[in-house]
């Protein structure tokens, strides 16, 4: 060892804890610390000449424990100690498995010493720097307490130290020759054995060869734990290892104590009382360091003497009657050993308790086996308050492994006391203060500068609104809001608790808060919390509940108010009926000032009637059940007006059963006023029920406006459903001065409009600060526009601003009302009156319909007994006017096919000479083509003239029609179809005689004299020996057959068609060069085709027949008269031959022909001479057709009744009675019925029989 003092490296960035730490570790000159503040500051310095390291964890938070690890592999000679403030187990337990040497608590000064115990054992053994040579190297092996074993490459022991027989229990010489393996356990001698082998041949380590701790095993067979270094070398190129093995059971020992012995300070720490601490360390040493008794003794009551705790360490029943006889003994200080330990504060070990004459219960002690002592102290705030005391059953040297074990555990217990009477005072305190702050009649709250509330007493919980038991939560947490004066939320600055701790100064003052939705008023007084190095940690408040307080103030200032802003006057008079308050309003209302009045008697003020109704009115309510009762008079102000007024008076109490009065006063001078105009407003109502028409509904409510409304300008306006906006209707006169015969308002969607469009009441005080009203809009400043439903608008106003109030708008809004239920009412009236004019004109039409169906039928009987077309337009000209209404009727004919002159063909009634004086034009650029007739030609539609009398200068036919006394007319067409026959004129000499449903009937009678006229030439055309055939091209594929020729190329032949009673065609026709199912579906086809079947089928050619409707080509052709003679198709196009009476309107048909099918061509026009054939003849023709066979049955079946209905004769009889069978004589029947109808239905004779 050197004479120079140890050197420790203090790693520690505290520097108030590393300048005592330093200070204490170099009193009395023997230790050099070196301090440092970081890891790069430690491995700057460290070198293997430290004795030590000491670390705090602060040095390396992250992992201080492998920092000291990393220096011990660097440095094995220097140990390591863990300084930490932190009592973590699981920190201390890391730091002994990483091999740290050892770990202390740091609690203070205690803890210091320990530290100091600590490193005094360790010592730095400096190099000399002298060579040794190989004889001090085999003395130097000789001494050394670590075994050194050599082996060569085949594990056989070489060379083995003197120690080896310490730590194996084997001599060297036993040794020497051995396998090394000798003293291995079996399972580590196979591992040794193949690593040897390994490393042999690779050269590959399998462990560190430095330090390694591995188990070997004893001569007497248990298991040693060593730490060995390995080394190879080489000699004459052989290979040889040397172990250095040191035996580290007692440093395990050590390392098992000292986890022992954190485990023990850790439980004992933690206990809750010091008793409970005391049996701990009872145990737990007594258990670790295998004593064989343990006893604690603490200061009695009066702290004088020492007495035996409750409870002891026994492990024999001799120490448990040991300890039984020691409970009643007491030491005082300096007495025995728990005496002298207490007295120097030191501990005392006794080696043998019989050789010690100052242990008094030596005797004792030798009966229980007890024969060493130690006498430890128990040190809290430097005074001794217990002594440990425990006992061996052998007599035993001083150990200090075991006085530290036990000096540390008696540390503990010194700090648990510590912390107990920390506690205990702290405990007391706090009950004393919490007594005090919970009995406080303010509450007080602690918040720290997180605004977490630290503290909070019972008033300070009820003001906030938090229940007793609820935890206490954090400012922002709570449903709070710090409000100014003016009731606005103050930000994060403006929190009380903020000032106090980050300005460090005071508070008080009175603030608002809002707490769960209600607000409330605190007076606070805030102070900050110092602690520690001056520092400001939280913020005391002391706070009272101003809130009803607060609450009453406000009233108090409400009532005043109220009483002062209230617009009705109010006074109070005592039981002399002086007055002691009166408001603003009251003192206005009477014209006296509050000091005039104020200690005055009332009836100074008030007129003496008024006094006394006021007084009765107070002896009523003295007696009765009502707290409130009215009355209504006048006052006489003090300019002298009389003002109506109504009074709500009340009594409040003086004291010994006397009252004043406290009255409400009104002025109701706009009542009466109001009360009057509903008054007026009630006759206008009256007034407007008589009214019948718009014009007198507006006169009124203009009338009644001038008088209520109070306003110079009143106009209504009406929609107009032509123009589409609101016109002015009736104004007052006020309105006609200002704008004269013009618009109120410019334009047509301004202001009434929205009003009337959007159904809403419009009011504005100033018209000219609207920002939506263009200037020069109208002269009104002031206005109320009131809608009136579906009829417009009321308008009113003032051409200054703010003259219109609630008043005037109600009364607007009640005239508009009544104006809008008034014309509802008009409506109404004149509806009633139009629904009876409308009834009687019903009446007087449904004489007029059973009139004309009189004569409809009439003219219906005389057409079906017609036998020429002028026989039809004669009696329907008679039937019309035989017996009135109509005057006059006549039937218009052209006189040519293709001329525009007109004639008249029939006429009947009142008009001799009438037809002579006009001339009637089907050309509407000639004069005479203008009137109703000529327009009727023109246009086939019926032209109806209600009022011939209309403004001058008259036509021609006009004229001429007046001055016969005709005074309204109707011209008929008289159509079938497309064809024009003529036109029916019908006059009457009342006008508007030719309403809508009567002409309805005329232009059906129209069609129906049409329908007959066609049907008599039809007639006509089928008996006449003459007519016009007209033969056309055809190739408009719009025809049927001229497509379907040319979509198949085939062939069509019209044979032959039957007009049905609905107007359709049963149509018979031929086609070649198409089969069946072609022509099918080609009919399929065609709207106009349905029911095509197919009749017989011969060469090539099939015969059809078909239903065709009357709309498509056939029917056309019919309804212009013509009929069809012959019609042919083929794919190149095609040919149809027509007939027509003479007398029909051939130009008309032909240009309907050429304008209707497109690429029509006549090709041919023929005048044809049909001879008709007498009765003879067609007898003759008949019976030329018949066989004698087939003229015998026909005979013999005819006037036998064959032919009768219900037949007389049946076919069988006939046969019988010709003596054939009956189909022969059914077959020459047919025959003979099929002949008669081809000389009926075929101009040529057919072929053959």
């Amino acid at each position: 060892m050197c004479d120079q003092p140890d050197r420790v490296l203090y790693a520690d960035p505290n520097e108030g804890r590393a300048e005592r730490v330093r200070h204490h570790l170099e009193t009395g000159g023997e230790r050099r610390v070196t301090v440092v503040r970081t890891v790069e500051e430690i491995r700057d310095v460290i070198d293997d000449e430290y004795a030590c390291v000491i670390l705090t964890p602060d040095v390396a938070a992250d992992d201080p424990c492998s920092l000291l690890s990393a220096v011990a592999d660097e440095y094995p000679t220097v140990n390591s100690i863990l300084l930490s403030e932190l009592d973590s187990p699981v920190l201390f337990e890391r730091a002994y498995d990483v091999g740290v040497d050892e770990v202390v608590h740091y609690t203070g000064e205690e803890a210091a010493r320990i530290l100091d115990h600590h490193v005094g054992k360790f010592a730095t053994d400096e190099e000399s720097g002298v060579s040794l040579s190989p004889t001090h190297l085999e003395e130097l092996m000789d001494v050394t307490e670590d075994a050194v074993v050599t082996i060569d490459a085949r594990s056989r022991i070489l060379y083995a130290n003197p120690a080896v027989e310490s730590v194996f229990g084997y001599t060297p010489e036993e040794l020497v020759g051995e396998s090394l393996t000798e003293i291995m356990s079996d399972e580590f001698a196979r591992k040794h054995s193949e690593g040897i082998r390994r490393y042999l041949e690779t050269g590959e380590r399998t462990l560190d060869w430095a330090n390694v701790e591995l188990p070997c095993r004893h001569k007497d067979g248990h298991s040693v734990p060593l730490s060995i270094s390995f080394s190879e070398f080489t000699v004459d190129g052989k290979r040889y290892f040397t172990g250095i093995m040191r035996d580290v059971t007692e440093r395990k020992r050590h390392l098992a104590e000292r986890r022992l012995l954190h485990e023990t300070s850790q439980r004992i720490l933690h206990a809750e009382t010091f008793e409970d601490g005391l049996e701990i360390a009872l145990n737990e040493v007594g258990d670790a360091m295998n004593w064989a008794y343990g006893e604690a003794w603490v200061l009695g009551e009066n702290g004088e003497r020492l007495e035996r705790a409750p409870g002891e360490y026994v492990t024999t029943d001799e120490s448990s009657e040991f300890a039984e006889g020691a409970r009643s003994t007491t030491f005082e200080r300096g007495e025995g050993l728990p005496g002298r330990c207490w007295e120097t504060g030191e501990p005392e070990w006794i080696a043998d308790l019989t050789d010690d004459g100052g242990f008094e219960r030596a005797t004792t002690a030798h009966e229980a086996g007890l024969h060493t002592a130690l006498a430890v102290p128990i040190v809290a705030d430097g005074d001794v308050v217990a002594v440990l005391v425990f006992m061996l059953p052998e007599a035993r040297e001083v150990d200090e492994g075991m006085i530290e074990v036990t000096a540390t555990v008696a540390a503990d217990l010194g700090r648990l006391m510590q912390r107990l009477r920390v506690e205990t005072d702290l405990r007391e305190e706090r009950a004393l203060k919490d007594l005090i702050l919970e009995t406080s009649p303010v509450g007080i709250l602690i918040l720290d500068d997180e605004g977490t509330f630290k503290y909070l007493n019972g008033h300070a919980r009820e003001m906030l609104g938090l229940a007793a038991d609820e935890p206490a939560p954090s400012y922002d947490a709570l449903d709070i809001e710090l409000l100014d004066a003016k009731g606005d939320r103050l930000g994060e600055d403006g929190r009380p608790y903020r000032t106090v701790i980050e300005d460090r100064s005071p508070v008080a003052g009175e603030f608002r808060l809002r707490i769960d939705g209600e607000d409330r008023w605190l007076s606070a007084s805030g102070v900050p919390m110092v602690e520690g190095s001056d520092e400001v940690t939280a913020a005391v408040f002391s706070i009272q509940d101003l809130t009803e307080r607060k609450r009453r103030e406000q009233q108090l200032v409400q009532y005043e108010t109220v009483m002062q802003t209230v617009s009705d006057g109010i006074y109070a008079v005592d039981e002399d009926g002086r007055f002691v308050a009166v408001n603003d309003a009251y003192t206005a209302l009477v014209g006296h000032s509050r000091d005039e009045l104020l200690g005055r008697r009332a009836d100074e003020v008030v007129s003496d009637s008024v006094i006394a109704k006021a007084r009765r009115l107070q002896e009523e309510l003295l007696e009765g059940d009502d707290e409130v009762t009215t009355l209504e008079t006048t006052i006489t102000t003090a300019d002298g007006r009389v003002v109506p007024i109504e009074v709500r008076i009340s009594l409040f109490p003086l004291g010994d059963d006397r009252f004043g009065r406290v009255g409400v006063v009104r002025d109701i001078t706009e009542r009466r006023r109001r009360e009057e105009r509903l008054a007026l407003l009630n006759e206008v109502a009256q007034s407007l029920t008589g009214a019948e028409t718009y014009e007198e509904v507006t006169d009124i409510v203009l009338e009644a406006a001038s008088e209520t409304l109070g306003l110079p300008l009143t106009s209504v306006e009406f929609y107009d459903e032509e123009r589409g906006h609101l016109v002015p209707t009736a104004r007052t006169e006020g309105v006609v001065d200002l704008v004269g015969t013009g618009p109120l308002f410019e334009s047509t969607r301004g202001i009434p409009w929205r009003a009337y469009a959007g159904s809403e009441q419009l009011v504005y005080d100033d018209l000219r600060a609207e920002q939506d009203v263009p200037d020069g809009e109208t002269p009104l400043r002031s206005a109320i526009v009131v809608p009136i439903g579906k009829y417009g608008v009321f308008v009113s106003g003032a051409t200054e601003p703010d003259a219109i109030g609630e008043t005037e708008v109600t009364v607007a809004n009640i005239l508009a009302a009544n104006v809008h239920a008034a014309l509802d009412r008009v409506d109404r009236e004149q509806e009633l009156r139009a629904r009876k004019d409308r009834l009687e004109e019903q009446n007087d039409t449904l004489e007029r319909v059973n009139r004309i169906n009189r004569v409809i039928r009439s003219i219906t009987q005389s057409l079906t007994q017609a036998t020429s077309r002028e026989d039809i337009v004669e009696a329907v000209c008679r039937e019309l006017t035989e017996d009135g209404p109509y005057a006059f009727s006549w039937v218009a004919e052209r006189t040519s096919v293709t001329g525009n002159e007109v004639t008249a063909s029939a006429s009947a009634g009142a008009g001799d000479g009438y037809l002579d004086g006009i001339g009637v034009s089907v050309d509407g650029d000639d004069e005479e083509g203008t009137d109703p007739t000529g327009r009727a030609f023109r246009t086939h539609e019926i032209q109806v003239q209600n009022d011939l009398h209309t403004d001058p200068p008259f036509e021609p036919w006009r004229s001429r029609a007046i001055e016969h006394g005709f005074r309204s007319s109707v011209a008929v067409p008289l159509t079938y179809g497309e064809t024009l026959y003529g036109v029916l004129n019908v006059y009457a000499a009342r006008a508007g005689m030719f309403e809508e449903m009567e002409a309805s009937v005329l232009e059906e009678l129209g069609e129906m004299v049409g329908y007959a006229i066609n049907a008599m030439e039809r007639k006509k055309l089928l008996v006449s020996d003459s007519a016009v055939e007209l033969e056309f091209e055809l190739s408009d594929p719009s025809i049927p057959a001229i497509r379907f020729a040319r979509e198949t190329g085939g062939t069509f032949e019209f044979d032959e068609f039957v007009q049905g009673v609905d107007g359709s065609f049963r149509v018979f026709f031929t086609v070649s060069g198409a089969d069946p199912e072609t022509v099918y579906e080609f009919a399929d086809r065609i709207d106009s085709v349905t029911g095509v079947s197919l009749i017989s089928e011969r060469d090539g050619a099939v015969r059809f027949e078909a239903n065709v409707s009357e709309s498509g080509y056939l029917g056309k052709l019919v309804s212009y008269g013509a009929h069809p003679r012959s019609m042919s198709a083929t794919p190149d196009g095609g040919r149809v031959t027509v007939e027509l009476p003479r007398s029909g309107d051939l130009q008309s048909f032909i240009r309907m022909f050429l304008d209707t099918f497109e690429g029509s061509e006549l090709v041919a026009r023929r005048e044809r001479d049909r001879p008709i054939r007498t009765r003879k003849e067609f007898q003759a023709v008949y019976k030329e057709r018949l066989t004698e066979r087939q003229e015998e049955v026909m005979k013999t079946a005819y006037f036998s009744g064959f032919f009768e209905w219900p037949r007389h004769k049946t076919g069988q009889e006939i046969a019988e009675m010709l003596g054939v069978s009956q189909p022969t004589v059914n077959r020459h029947i047919r025959t003979g019925e099929r002949k008669l109808l081809d000389v009926a239905f075929e101009d040529d004779d057919p072929p053959g029989g």
